[in-house]
């Protein structure tokens, strides 16, 4: 689970009041980004940050977005798209959205459905082009083992308190689609513990997610 920090957060880093285990730096080679661009920039990759509920956001404010000509936000909204293409290589998916769009979810239709082996819950999961979608309607265990990583623990915690689980019952249930970035993302969010996703995900026949990856090799 991804942290995003804005402008502030860094100065605060900088000066010593706040810890990074690491973060992430950008810029242009040709030197072209002014403090317009940048706060642009800032206002608008905060924006995606919330609407995506894949990290915590610790802006406190909403930076303001600077007034660029038409020209300027077309550049700018390119440098955006960039990002997001980049990031996830690194492992950052803040800019990605946990919530599956409708295009997304219509694309799920036909692909194949996947059930989590489990003798308390019943989950189903589908690969997608965005990542590894879990159906709405799935359960999640409202328990955790000591061992689960933090990690896992964090995105747990995030999706109730975006309400994206029902924590209401013996187990949560999941209220929408939700995206994952691996399927042992999602097998070891769901079940509280560390799980490899890819021999717990069977599709109707028996077989694992692994073995159907590498049949098609």
């Amino acid at each position: 689970m991804s942290t995003f920090y804005g402008e502030h957060q860094i100065k605060q880093h900088l000066s010593g009041e706040k810890d990074f285990d690491s973060f992430i730096c950008f810029y242009s080679k040709d030197d072209m980004l002014t403090k317009a661009h940048i706060k642009y920039l800032e206002s608008r990759l905060v924006t995606i940050a919330k609407e995506a509920k894949s990290s915590e956001v610790l802006n406190s404010n909403q930076p303001t977005l600077s007034k660029l000509s038409e020209a300027d936000i077309s550049d700018m909204e390119y440098f955006i798209d960039q990002l997001a293409l980049i990031l996830p290589v690194a492992g950052i998916r803040s800019l990605i959205s946990s919530v599956a769009s409708q295009e997304t979810k219509s694309k799920s239709e036909s692909g194949k459905l996947y059930s989590l082996k489990s003798n308390r819950l019943n989950a189903s999961m589908v690969e997608v082009s965005e990542g590894y979608l879990v159906r709405a309607g799935s359960q999640f265990s409202l328990e955790e083992t000591d061992s689960i990583a933090e990690g896992w623990k964090k995105l747990r915690a995030k999706l109730i308190d975006e309400s994206l689980i029902d924590a209401t019952g013996e187990n949560g249930v999941f209220l929408e689609d939700v995206l994952f970035s691996s399927p042992s993302a999602a097998s070891s969010t769901i079940l509280g513990a560390q799980s490899p996703g890819p021999i717990r995900w069977v599709d109707e026949d028996g077989k694992t997610f692994k073995e159907n990856q590498e049949n098609s090799m």
